[in-house]
């Protein structure tokens, strides 16, 4: 007959008879406590196939409905534990447990690591993120006023008229009805189309040239361009082409690279260049 006494704290009694020699197994040892139950399950079920009762053991439960198969499984995390409560099981008290997934805050140390990172960072950066604002700035406006000049020219020669890319001087312009137009608006582009009596804008100045972006002191020279399309000084006369700077734009912000030229070569090409100069 096999005994088998299932009380929590005594143990676990196997024998065929009262003279078997019997094997003693504890109910409830400290892997069971610490919710480690597989190998002493393990310990237990070859204990019953060793004396032979294996197949006895499982009828008797079916039948007589033994506590062994009616004994529920006891969840090691249950739902109180994934939202980080205190719970109790009968395996003694589990305390507070990790969310789930095991995911964890950051410490003070590390928040300030941080911060301490991105300072220096943003120390570096900026003064190159300037650097880089001003010289696109001084890039863009010299190629406005570079695109103006060969608009003037363009038109030109589109409308057989005389066009003016406008100084920045009255004198500069001269005082004919195409330099009157112009006035002092540097960098305007105005035409006098042929028997008209007045001329017309056809290009308003250029809107990139302002603080800290500005014109060196020569300031900037007026081109008029004939129907053939060569430009040449107004005040000089439409025999000799233009040669030389129109104008150089420039900014304080920057220790180098500070100046954008803009010049043209007998009447027709134009360019932009970069030097490094005074800027008033």
């Amino acid at each position: 007959m096999l005994h088998l006494r299932l009380l929590q704290g005594q143990t676990v009694v196997l024998g065929k008879s009262h003279s078997d020699s019997q094997q003693r197994i504890p109910l409830d040892p400290p892997s069971f406590r610490r919710g480690r139950t597989s190998a002493w399950c393990h310990a237990l079920t070859t204990t019953f196939r060793r004396k032979g009762g294996a197949k006895r053991t499982r009828a008797d439960a079916r039948h007589r409905g033994d506590a062994l198969s009616r004994t529920k499984a006891i969840p090691l995390n249950p739902p109180s534990q994934a939202k980080g409560e205190e719970s109790s099981t009968p395996f003694g008290t589990k305390g507070v447990a990790r969310s789930a997934g095991g995911c964890r805050g950051f410490t003070l140390v590390e928040l300030m690591i941080t911060l301490a990172i991105g300072a220096i960072l943003l120390m570096i950066a900026v003064p190159s993120f300037q650097h880089l604002i001003l010289s696109n700035r001084l890039t863009t406006s010299a190629n406005a006023l570079a695109d103006a000049l060969n608009t003037a020219r363009m038109d030109a020669i589109k409308l057989n008229a005389d066009t003016q890319f406008c100084g920045s001087t009255a004198t500069a312009n001269t005082g004919d009805p195409l330099g009157a137009a112009c006035g002092t608006a540097a960098g305007a582009v105005y035409s006098l189309p042929q028997s008209a009596a007045t001329a017309g804008e056809v290009r308003a100045t250029p809107p990139g040239i302002a603080s800290p972006i500005q014109l060196t002191s020569a300031g900037m020279a007026a081109v008029r361009f004939s129907g053939r399309g060569f430009g040449y000084d107004p005040t000089v006369g439409s025999g000799t082409p233009y040669q030389g700077n129109v104008a150089v734009v420039c900014t304080s912000g920057l220790s180098s690279n500070n100046q954008r030229i803009v010049s043209m070569t007998t009447g027709s090409i134009v360019a932009v260049a970069t030097s490094t100069g005074s800027c008033p």
